[in-house]
């Protein structure tokens, strides 16, 4: 959890890890979340790695992978693009589109979805 006695605009971390995610955050273009959906949101591990950080994250583009028993995660994303576009991230444009994948222990995503697979759109490139 957040233990840092400054706010994270200030950029004047304390502690070691707080530095170091810092810099590895700064260091991102883009970033991919995966999260489980609960209770019709994301967990809190998510929202506490958002809030720690504050400017490295900002106007970058964000990507979701979800998971869930009914809606497939749906519920979770469309939850935490509101907190990440607040957070002046920025998280793609149009609906959710959840694909249904069976896992085994041996399985793998790729094996769920053959020849499928989903585009990903750069919110930056021109028409």
């Amino acid at each position: 959890m957040m233990d840092e006695t400054n706010h994270p605009r200030h950029r004047r971390y304390v502690h070691q890890h707080a530095k170091d995610w810092s810099a590895t955050v700064d260091r991102a273009d883009v970033f991919v979340f995966v999260t489980p959906e609960y209770n019709h949101g994301f967990n809190a591990v998510l929202k506490n790695a958002l809030d720690y950080l504050n400017t490295e994250r900002a106007y970058k583009p964000v990507g979701f992978v979800s998971y869930g028993c009914v809606s497939a995660g749906t519920r979770a994303v469309q939850t935490i693009k509101e907190v990440v576009a607040t957070l002046t991230m920025v998280p793609p444009r149009g609906g959710e589109h959840p694909v249904r994948c069976k896992f085994s222990r041996r399985a793998r995503l790729a094996d769920s979805l053959p020849g499928r697979y989903l585009p990903v759109k750069n919110p930056f490139a021109s028409a």
